[in-house]
């Protein structure tokens, strides 16, 4: 944490700057009070069976975290910069049922529940380099993947059906 004291005027120059491009609306949404106040109730409804209480279709857990320690984008362990006046606060969510299938489907699709990553900037430390922006994998989102169909679909009784609707005279209906 030296480096962090030593860097000081780096770290409030890096910080001012993603402040000063902020909107007004943007600095007061996101402060810590609000996003622990609004947390419990959303996680409650996402954690539920989502057949029973018109959840989504891929069931997921979403946490706001504040990450003291995280493996960058190139697999190096780093120290993330979360200390009293620099934070940086990371919206998680996670598959509840990974590569389950998708609720609100019906049986005549293939489907899957598909983790998706995306890739933010964070102020890390470590040994070699001191203070840097890294890059990290973070889970966004949970996505309802559709494969196709199970089988034919409609789905038929034989073949003899199939041959049979083609080539049905359209005057005997």
């Amino acid at each position: 944490m030296y480096s962090i004291t030593r860097h000081r005027h780096a770290i409030g120059a890096l910080l001012a700057e993603y402040i000063d491009k902020a909107s007004a609306q943007d600095r007061t949404v996101y402060e810590p009070e609000e996003i622990a106040q609004g947390i419990n109730t959303k996680l409650r409804k996402r954690e539920d069976d989502p057949s029973k209480s018109g959840g989504s279709m891929c069931p997921s857990i979403i946490r706001y975290a504040r990450p003291q320690k995280a493996r960058s984008a190139t697999g190096e362990w780093k120290y993330i910069v979360n200390t009293g006046e620099h934070t940086q606060t990371l919206r998680l969510e996670k598959c509840s049922t990974p590569q389950d299938s998708c609720t609100y489907l019906t049986d005549n699709f293939r489907s899957r529940c598909v983790q998706i990553y995306n890739y933010h900037r964070l102020l890390s430390w470590d040994a070699a380099r001191g203070l840097h922006v890294d890059i990290f994998k973070v889970p966004t989102c949970c996505s309802c993947h559709i494969d196709g169909y199970r089988e034919t679909f409609p789905p038929l009784t034989s073949y003899n059906d199939f041959k049979s609707k083609i080539h049905e005279d359209p005057s005997e209906s």
